[in-house]
């Protein structure tokens, strides 16, 4: 894999390169912002109602803190295409550095290693990190093998008319992040690829997305990629 400025080169075993783009600290440290207000009104939501029911609610209230502050990340992370809330409304996401979802290693680490991060305070040690390890990388995503990206699906207007014409086309399997680039990539550079090497890679990438092999994958190959820009 290589890094070009803010982007990261990711070829898949298919032998399709893809590029994901790397957030910087600016939307990463406001996603962190949103996900840590979104824990603390939890955590005073119950606690006008458990207070009342004395040392028992009180344990219940430390439980759920305890699940605020440790199982929130890795939670939303696994089960939620890698993205908190936090990051689904800033249009980012974590991913293992090949580009794969974030598993459940990932996720526990990098959220683990956050106290890490924050020493001495304020998040000095995680924003150094980030700032000399080239990827963004806070000393949890180093651990972790992980990167925060951005959503392939925020894509400008003049990308989407990058895509050859097509109708979108509903997708019938569930797709990772990486595959969606892998896919929206082939259809963006199809024109440049020669009608043969485009039909071979079409072959390739047409079960990935449940598509028909044949001279039509790479057709709707270009629908399920205007289906991915638009919808995600």
């Amino acid at each position: 894999m290589d890094r070009i400025d803010n982007h990261l080169a990711v070829e898949t075993p298919e032998g399709v390169e893809f590029e994901l783009e790397l957030s910087g600290i600016t939307l990463r440290t406001f996603a962190f912002l949103i996900d840590s207000l979104i824990k603390a009104a939890v955590v005073m939501a119950f606690s006008f109602g458990l207070f009342i029911l004395g040392g028992f609610g009180q344990g219940l209230l430390l439980l759920i803190a305890f699940g605020a502050l440790w199982l929130y990340g890795p939670l939303f992370e696994v089960f939620y295409h890698g993205q908190t809330p936090g990051k689904k409304i800033l249009g980012i996401r974590v991913v293992n550095q090949d580009g794969t979802p974030v598993g459940w290693y990932g996720a526990i680490i990098r959220n683990l290693l956050r106290v890490v991060d924050f020493l001495p305070f304020g998040y000095v040690a995680g924003i150094i990190a980030m700032v000399i390890s080239g990827k963004f990388q806070r000393l949890g995503d180093l651990a972790g093998d992980t990167v925060v990206v951005y959503e392939r699906s925020a894509f400008t207007e003049e990308e989407n008319r990058a895509l050859p014409p097509a109708e979108p086309v509903q997708l019938s399997v569930v797709l990772s992040p990486r595959e969606q680039e892998a896919i929206v990539d082939f259809s963006e550079r199809s024109s440049s690829l020669g009608p043969d090497r485009s039909a071979e890679l079409a072959e390739i990438l047409a079960p990935m997305a449940g598509a028909p092999t044949g001279p039509e994958a790479a057709r709707t190959l270009h629908g399920v990629a205007h289906r991915i820009v638009r919808w995600g």
